[in-house]
């Protein structure tokens, strides 16, 4: 593994991500993570171990946000199918509450009235959120 430090410094410098959360899924310290953002432990003399969980976690928040961009976008090509096909005319003409679902194998979505229980045939999908109106009242 290639040890990139500018992702370390992106991570501990211009992200947003807390030093509880960086800590909590990395198994580093609160404090450990303060100490290297704060300038107060020289972050390019950290253990090895460190800079390997430190960019694990960098990438896996990154290829969450790419996946939400991914399914965001799904979910519109979602929406303008059922507009082509007459089923809604506009966003707001889609007010029912609507559970969606990512269906990893077909890489689509799936939505169904919400209290419906998911009945698509890819049984490694996953819950995505709920929707009124079109805009996800929780993600």
């Amino acid at each position: 593994m290639k040890i990139d430090l500018d992702v370390i410094e992106k991570l501990l410098f211009e992200s947003d991500y807390s030093a509880w959360n960086i800590g909590k899924e990395t198994g580093l310290t609160r404090q450990t993570v303060l100490r290297y953002r704060n300038k107060q432990a020289d972050y390019l003399n950290m253990k090895l171990a460190n800079a390997i969980k430190l960019i694990d976690y960098y990438n896996k928040k990154e290829d969450e946000i790419k996946m939400k961009e991914l399914i965001i976008e799904q979910l519109n090509n979602t929406f303008e199918d059922l507009k082509e096909n007459g089923i809604c005319e506009e966003k707001e003409d889609f007010k029912e509450l609507s559970d969606w679902y990512y269906e990893p194998e077909t890489e689509s979505v799936y939505y169904v009235e919400s209290g419906m229980e998911y009945s698509g045939d890819d049984k490694t999908a996953y819950y995505l959120g709920q929707t009124e109106g079109f805009k996800f009242i929780n993600f």
